[in-house]
């Protein structure tokens, strides 16, 4: 096989190699994206990125096979530029979080050197117009943003069809719990995605209190839960089997003094997860970034402890007037 031949067969290399590098070691790409991304969670689902990925692997071979033809070179352009965009996409999340982006080692190693390898060979070995590299480049580059609006589309459908609920003509639109909970997560994430937390919307729908969305925060056997329908509510750590609350959990950490922020008495949900994550960052950081050890204690303090109800409470704090 000629050289020129097998040019045009490092696309499809490359593309395999991005993929084992997301899915399969060390993978987590779909958990990691969630995270990064959580108002598009219930969009990435594992049908849709199969097909995904099969659609650009079957671009590869159609590179590959096309090879020196008159469409090959404006091919490889658009591919690898397409490439070389989602390779930008894992660095500016890698650069913005400062934790690792499933697939970002292959993107920066291999989509960006080959895409600016074609810019180069193409024109001058293929005999490429300018404006053909320009066309090429421009379809390419525009990949990344047909994606995230589409995974946008997908996720508002997810939505609807979790609720179950088809608004009637005139009826005002309600609160949408499951985009209140991602935009709330970009204030949480702030404080957990550095320590390798990340997000999973696990459910949204109606109950008899209205409709609702919930998902956690992951890190290994640590989950922290939260549920949203008109603001946040309830907040539980989980560590393993176990679970405390938060409002058990700052009881542990502050005692009588207190000073934890949530819950507060904003109308404003934002507001409420400001201040649950000023306790996550302040007073919570045995789940946040303490080891095993330091949060399997906090735990035996909070169930060992619990705060003081009724009467109890009352008693409390007569004693601490005295």
């Amino acid at each position: 096989m000629r050289t020129e031949t097998i040019i045009f067969w490092l696309p499809l290399a490359a593309i395999v190699a991005h993929i084992f590098e997301e899915f399969v070691w060390p993978g987590g790409f779909a958990a990691w994206y969630r995270g990064y991304r959580p108002e598009i969670a219930s969009s990435i689902r594992p049908k849709f990125l199969f097909w995904v990925n099969a659609a650009l692997v079957f671009a590869g071979l159609s590179v590959g096979f096309d090879g020196p033809s008159w469409i090959g070179p404006p091919f490889f352009i658009a591919l690898t530029t397409l490439l070389a965009a989602n390779a930008l996409f894992h660095l500016r999340a890698v650069l913005k979080t400062r934790i690792y982006s499933p697939g970002v080692v292959t993107g920066v190693l291999l989509y960006i050197p080959l895409a600016l390898f074609g810019y180069w060979y193409m024109p001058q070995a293929r005999h490429t117009s300018l404006l053909t590299v320009l066309i090429a480049t421009a379809l390419g580059s525009t990949y990344q943003l047909f994606s995230l609006a589409n995974h946008r589309r997908r996720a508002a459908q997810a939505s609807t069809r979790g609720t179950g609920h088809k608004r009637s003509a005139g009826e005002p639109p309600a609160v949408d719990p499951a985009a209140k909970l991602a935009e709330g997560c970009k204030i949480l994430g702030s404080v957990l995605l550095p320590h390798g937390f990340h997000f999973e919307l696990r459910e949204v729908g109606k109950s008899s209190g209205g409709y609702f969305a919930w998902g956690e925060y992951v890190k290994g056997d640590r989950r922290l839960e939260i549920h949203f329908r008109y603001s946040p509510g309830h907040i539980t750590y989980h560590f393993g089997d176990r679970s405390i609350s938060h409002e058990a959990y700052m009881w542990s950490a502050l005692g009588k003094a207190g000073g934890n922020r949530y819950p507060g008495f904003s109308d404003d949900p934002m507001r409420h997860f400001r201040d649950l994550a000023f306790d996550l960052e302040n007073y919570a950081r045995g789940f946040v970034r303490g080891t095993d050890d330091e949060l399997s204690r906090r735990f035996d303090d909070a169930v060992g402890n619990p705060r003081p109800m009724g009467f109890a409470r009352i008693f409390e704090s007569e004693d601490d007037g005295e």
